[in-house]
C-alpha cells in the first residue's frame, strides 16, 4: 500500500486514509481510467513487489485471474 500522490487523477480508488495498492496505482495510470473493484492485476512472474508495467496484467475478474493461473501453473490447487 502507497499513499496516492497529491493530485492523483483517479481518488475513488484510494480507501478513506488515501492509500492504494502499488500495483493498482500503476495500472491505473498506465491504463489512464480507474479500475473497476472486479479487476484483478496480476503479476505475470508471481514477483509482487516488481510492479513494472510489462510485468502487469489486467483480467476483468478474479475467476478470469484464475482460470489463467491453473492453466499456466498446473499445480495450482492441487493440496
Amino acid at each position: 500500500m502507497v499513499r496516492a500522490p497529491e493530485g492523483y487523477p483517479f481518488p475513488e480508488s484510494s480507501d478513506a486514509r488515501g492509500y492504494i495498492r502499488e500495483h493498482r496505482m500503476i495500472m491505473e495510470l498506465h491504463a489512464g481510467r480507474p479500475l473497476s473493484k472486479n479487476e484483478v492485476v496480476h503479476h505475470i512472474n508471481g514477483d509482487h513487489l516488481d510492479n513494472r508495467i510489462e510485468n502487469l496484467r489486467i483480467f476483468q475478474s478474479n475467476s478470469e485471474h484464475l482460470k489463467e493461473e491453473w492453466e499456466t501453473n498446473p499445480a495450482m490447487g492441487r493440496w
